[in-house]
């Protein structure tokens, strides 16, 4: 378990007792709001683990929801006894452990969402929160997607409704996605544009990692 306090909060006893046990595939954030909402925002763009985030006793129905919304599995109170802490962590690892592993697959590339590891032959690369929605939404969908039905998909599973996510945004994105992706299978865009319709994954992708000539050497 790792465990992040800001140097202005107490951490319960509970959650210190378990930090012992060195659970793993658990974050637990123990801070004031604005604390607790920059580290959850970093920490959730670089892991699928469990977040967890104690806040201080008096803190608002809003502030909950905020942390809830921006990737957090759990919002607690430091006042939270010792039983229901354990009950609560039990709860939340029990849900990881049901979770089944799901691969998407197009031609040779595979994408595990949990990971959000893309892999062509030996070599992988790890995305973003954002880039992995993306990806994951056009590889249910490579025949194509409009604007408005992907950005759908990335809120569904960007959790971050706080924050409006526009054109503009959406463009960087994939921009970005295309650059990473571009690494690792040498298609210059696997994501195309479509004037007026939208995006879709690239024939030029499919039929590159599928042909049997192509290898990636391992770095």
């Amino acid at each position: 378990m790792l465990l992040l306090q800001s140097h202005k909060a107490s951490c319960p006893a509970a959650v210190i007792d378990t930090v012992d046990h060195r659970i793993e595939q658990t974050v637990v954030i123990v801070g004031e709001f604005s604390f607790a909402y920059d580290v959850l925002r970093h920490q959730r763009a670089a892991s699928n683990n469990i977040i967890m985030v104690v806040l201080p006793a008096g803190s608002t129905a809003n502030m909950t929801a905020s942390l809830l919304n921006a990737g957090a599995d759990d919002v607690v109170h430091e006042t939270i006894t010792d039983r229901e802490w354990q009950a609560r962590l039990r709860a939340k690892l029990r849900w990881l452990q049901q979770q089944t592993v799901e691969t998407l697959t197009y031609g040779r590339l595979s994408y595990r969402p949990d990971y959000r590891q893309v892999t062509v032959g030996v070599r992988s690369i790890s995305l973003s929160v954002m880039r992995g929605n993306i990806l994951e939404a056009l590889l249910r969908r490579p025949q194509g997607m409009n604007h408005a039905e992907l950005e759908s998909a990335v809120y569904r599973n960007y959790r971050d409704a706080d924050r409006p996510l526009d054109k503009k945004v959406m463009d960087v994105q994939v921009h970005n996605l295309n650059k990473a992706l571009y690494d690792l299978t040498g298609v210059n865009r696997s994501i195309e544009t479509i004037w007026g319709r939208g995006r879709r994954l690239s024939n030029q992708l499919k039929s590159l990692a599928a042909a049997s000539s192509y290898t990636i050497a391992a770095e």
